[in-house]
């Protein structure tokens, strides 16, 4: 017999992870690079140093909260999904949830690829959005077939 270990835990796709990552850090080399060029004498026009940091300091906000996304993982537990993150961590147990529904296929929609939402049965409590490009098992489609449809709001 088949027993299911839990806590699960699923992260997204690797190669997608590093394409966030290298998309993520390119400003941030790009910066640094002219900086050490600039401070080595070796541009048209010196950049002031103080100009140099805050671009760093931009770049690298950038690079942080463009890379935080793929960096998020969901653990399954027995009655409850849990999505961990760089700076959130939102839990539902199973009789919070009151449905599923794919999310992310309207153009028109600010939260990435196509995702699953989990949709809680109290109106005052956000959903709570799966990442896109989960890697996903047989053991995760079977826990979320246990979860009914939700229709579109």
């Amino acid at each position: 017999m088949d027993t299911k270990q839990y806590p699960r835990v699923y992260i997204v796709d690797a190669r997608v992870r590093r394409a966030f990552l290298a998309i993520a850090l390119a400003p941030l080399a790009l910066t640094i690079s002219v900086g050490f060029l600039s401070l080595a004498g070796l541009t048209y026009k010196p950049v002031a140093l103080y100009a140099l940091v805050v671009a760093c300091f931009f770049a690298g906000l950038w690079a942080v909260l463009l890379a935080s996304p793929s960096r998020r993982r969901v653990v399954l537990h027995e009655d409850a999904i849990e999505v961990l993150g760089w700076f959130s961590a939102r839990k539902l147990n199973r009789s919070e949830i009151l449905g599923r529904r794919r999310g992310g296929t309207d153009p028109r929609n600010a939260h990435g690829g196509a995702h699953i939402v989990i949709v809680p049965t109290d109106k005052a409590i956000r959903v709570l959005r799966l990442p896109s490009s989960l890697k996903v098992d047989k053991d995760f489609q079977s826990w979320m077939d246990g979860i009914p449809e939700a229709n579109e709001e």
